[in-house]
């Protein structure tokens, strides 16, 4: 009779060497990005609570704030990669709140001018 078990072991150590090489790495990479997604909500959430709390002119207060809150929340990053993020999240704050500001100045006027041709129309 042929004693399998040495070929067992070796196909065995083998799936475990495949599964460390691809699967450890990947997994590594997916926390990663799962850490960066979160840091980048954190950002978000930072830069908008200091908009609301400081005045427009108080541009180093709000990023001290920032800096601040993340420290606080365990993220420790590179000063510049820091800046972007920040900068990043301010562009998108901004977006939004100015786009929604535009698309209801529009409407705004659009149902002006509509009541005012309604008005003359009677």
């Amino acid at each position: 009779m042929i004693d399998l078990t040495p070929i067992m072991k070796a196909l065995v150590m083998l799936f475990f060497i495949i599964i460390t090489y691809y699967l450890v790495p990947w997994l590594k990479n997916k926390v990663g990005v799962q850490n960066m997604d979160t840091f980048l909500a954190w950002v978000d959430i930072a830069v908008a609570a200091a908009e609301q709390i400081y005045d427009a002119a108080d541009g180093d207060q709000k990023k001290a704030y920032v800096i601040s809150f993340l420290e606080k929340k365990g993220f420790k990053v590179d000063a510049e990669e820091l800046d972007n993020a920040i900068e990043a999240a301010v562009l998108h704050l901004h977006d939004q709140l100015y786009n929604n500001v535009e698309i209801l100045q529009e409407a705004t006027m659009t149902e002006e001018s509509e009541i005012e041709e309604g008005a003359t129309a009677q």
